[in-house]
């Protein structure tokens, strides 16, 4: 038997995906090492407040929600998103119950007095 042949492949780069793929998985496990950027996001630690909260406000926002869409209310609608999202960027079980009063009643104030 003889050498085997190597095939060459010319003309064949990788797709600008793979290249912006490989680019956040380094940033990624940077952001990790460092304690910072949407890694250290994912990885924060919830507590059982945190976790009742964002399951109480949650609902009530996703209700907001489908509320200001049919009836055609921007004040409920940006309420309930705001209500649905928040959860996930704040760590303190504090704010958590404040901010989610706050935009409960959100619609209901600016009905009020505005």
């Amino acid at each position: 038997m003889g050498r085997p042949t190597i095939h060459r492949v010319k003309n064949v780069r990788p797709s600008p995906e793979a290249g912006a793929l490989l680019l956040l998985m380094a940033y990624s496990r940077w952001a990790a090492a460092a304690g910072t950027g949407p890694a250290a996001f994912l990885h924060q630690q919830m507590s059982g407040a945190n976790l009742i909260g964002g399951i109480l406000f949650g609902s009530l926002g996703v209700g907001y929600f489908i509320y200001g869409k049919k009836q055609g209310k921007v004040t409920y609608l940006v309420c309930g998103a705001a209500l649905t999202l928040y959860t996930f960027m704040v760590s303190s079980a504090l704010l958590v119950v404040v901010i989610g009063l706050l935009l409960s009643a959100g619609p209901w104030l600016l009905g009020r007095f505005f």
